[in-house]
């Protein structure tokens, strides 16, 4: 690809720029105007019209009034009050909205029932419950905190319930079928589910080049044992080097067999350095042997958004075109400049 496509990209993101910045100013000179306005059909109306004062005060009474209570700190006694009754109000209504919201969000036929039932209640200004929180309260700070609680309240709990109302995740334990295993219909296709544990020679994939992890390869390739069943059915020998591949990717791995394994089921260590055959193909066959070419990237579930890669479908079949080399460990070519 030529520069000139690249260069008269920039250049008209380039010119984008001054635009945004001219759009974004006019819109605070907007805001900034909108203000100056209301304020000043604020003094207009108290000053020459006909609005009592008890009703909207002047705003330069209003601003001479706030600048005495600031210097005389009178407010301080009254906003240590308020700043209580606003943390206690609060506390009770996260830790009741957010624990009943997560109740109802575990059951389809809950939310249908009290997700509208709340949003109804919500709708009805809150404010309108004052008389009945005096009456049963008194004047004191706990008709204030009832006010508070119930302001809050149901914004915390419609919230919660949207947030936790997953599809694939109950309030209770449930069998939900994996997208992953042998008895689902990927599995025509690709019958072997291979286990991507931790290796036992390295450290994830620290020391994957050390003498350790080196000397438990197999022609080079990371090792991936299979049950001698498995193999005999494939054609395959202790020590072969196989394909292990899916509709996702595919990577070379070094076979070992075991009996102690249960068939269908292939065990390939997570942490080989990923060495694709084509660095400049996304979708390359890795020589090494790292899982990771091989497993979708989803999480476990819609909350927990666990790791997914400790297993997946595959194929394994003998790989007899020629070995090609394993890089993995081989610094990277420098170029001075």
């Amino acid at each position: 690809m030529s520069a000139a496509p690249a260069s008269a990209t920039h250049k008209s993101a380039s010119q984008k720029s001054p635009k945004r910045d001219r759009s974004a100013l006019g819109s605070r000179l907007v805001q900034a105007a909108f203000v100056v306005v209301l304020v000043g059909l604020w003094y207009i109306g108290t000053t020459y019209g006909q609005i009592s004062p008890i009703l909207l005060p002047n705003p330069v009474r209003v601003f001479d009034e706030l600048v005495d209570v600031i210097a005389t700190l009178e407010f301080v006694s009254d906003l240590r009050v308020t700043l209580f009754e606003l943390a206690i109000a609060f506390s009770i209504s996260a830790t009741s909205g957010v624990v009943l919201g997560y109740l109802i969000s575990r059951s389809q036929y809950s939310i249908r029932v009290f997700e509208p039932l709340f949003a109804g209640i919500y709708s009805v200004p809150i404010i309108l419950f004052l008389p009945l929180y005096i009456l049963f309260f008194g004047l004191g700070p706990a008709s204030k905190i009832a006010l508070g609680v119930s302001t809050s309240f149901f914004p915390i709990v419609l919230n919660t319930i949207a947030g936790f109302g997953y599809s694939d995740c109950a309030g209770h334990p449930r069998w939900y079928e994996p997208a992953e295993w042998l008895g689902g219909p990927r599995a025509a296709h690709y019958p072997l589910h291979l286990l991507a544990n931790q290796p036992a020679t390295r450290l994830h994939s620290q020391l994957d080049g050390g003498g350790t992890s080196l000397a438990s390869k197999v022609q080079g390739r990371e090792p991936i044992r299979m049950n001698p069943g498995d193999a005999a059915a494939r054609g395959l020998c202790d020590g072969d080097v196989v394909r292990v591949f899916n509709d996702r990717g595919a990577c070379l791995a070094g076979l070992v067999l075991d009996d102690a394994l249960r068939p269908d089921v292939v065990q390939l260590s997570t942490g080989a350095w990923y060495d694709p055959i084509d660095a400049a193909d996304p979708d390359a066959m890795c020589v090494h042997g790292n899982p990771n070419v091989l497993t979708e990237d989803v999480g476990t579930s819609t909350l927990a958004r666990g790791c997914t890669g400790a297993h997946v479908l595959v194929q394994v079949e003998k790989y007899t075109d020629p070995l090609p080399p394993v890089r993995a460990h081989e610094p990277p070519v420098i170029v001075r400049r």
